[in-house]
């Protein structure tokens, strides 16, 4: 049995990134979860074997399981992200909109365990708040309230369309 856990690492990175940059993404932490579980559960045939020719030529899995990939499409309300605020290059002075989490250290202190993955646990957050930044990243502060700002106006504007 061959089996890495670079993949979960990596939707584990992804995850911390999302759950800092809520704002940033078009996918919610459920699809992420969604992801790892059946990466693993042999639900779908989509993990099965090391690669597509595994898949298709050797194991055959396309015809016989179905595509997670299929079933989040067909689920997608479920996986979107109501706080994703899309990037208009025109309100951005030269910026290429990529996520730059910066400064690192401040980053890496907002790391926490991923509790619905590791433990199967709804998630509570970091029990251990960091300590306080240093006086020249109140600017990365300022902009992740000011995305929280403009997530929750997202979310009021998406509630009002259902009234």
């Amino acid at each position: 049995d061959e089996q890495a856990p670079i993949f979960v690492q990596f939707l584990d990175c992804v995850w911390q990134l999302h759950r800092q940059f809520p704002t940033y993404f078009e996918f919610t932490g459920l699809a992420l979860l969604a992801i790892g579980f059946h990466a693993t559960s042999g639900r779908f045939g989509t993990f099965v074997g090391n690669c597509d020719r595994d898949r298709v030529v050797a194991l055959q899995v396309a015809g016989r399981t179905p595509s997670l990939w299929t079933f989040m499409l067909d689920n997608a309300v479920q996986f979107r992200n109501p706080f994703y605020r899309p990037y208009v290059q025109e309100s951005h002075d030269g910026d290429t909109g990529a996520l730059v989490p910066w400064p690192v250290a401040t980053v890496l202190r907002r790391v926490v365990l991923w509790d619905e993955m590791y433990l199967a646990l709804p998630s509570c957050g970091n029990i251990t708040k960091p300590k306080d930044m240093a006086a020249g990243s109140f600017h990365q502060a300022k902009t992740a309230a000011e995305d929280l700002e403009m997530a929750m106006a997202a979310a009021q504007h998406q509630l009002s369309s259902f009234c």
